[in-house]
């Protein structure tokens, strides 16, 4: 067993990841169009707001909470009704 994959495989990958961070998804249609439709002050607070969920999820999967829900069916379930809850607040 390689520790690292093989050169081909590396660079495939590295292909793969730039060209899915040179892709628009859905956060930059959202800053474009609210840029374009209300300028620049709620164009800045769209950014904010999904450069904060990114953040979040980064912290939340860097502190080991995907393995907790892996590990504890009751946990998963606590989360998924707090968040279902969460969303009918909304």
């Amino acid at each position: 067993m390689e520790f690292l994959p093989s050169l081909a495989t590396l660079l495939a990958f590295t292909a793969a990841g730039l060209l899915l961070a040179l892709t628009p998804g859905p956060d930059m249609t959202l800053s474009i169009s609210r840029a374009l439709g209300q300028g620049r002050r709620p164009a800045l607070f769209v950014v904010l707001g999904t450069s904060l969920g990114v953040v979040c999820h980064t912290l939340l999967v860097a502190f080991g909470i995907s393995a907790l829900i892996t590990a504890s069916p009751t946990a998963f379930f606590i989360l998924k009704t707090g968040g279902a809850a969460y969303l009918l607040w909304l």
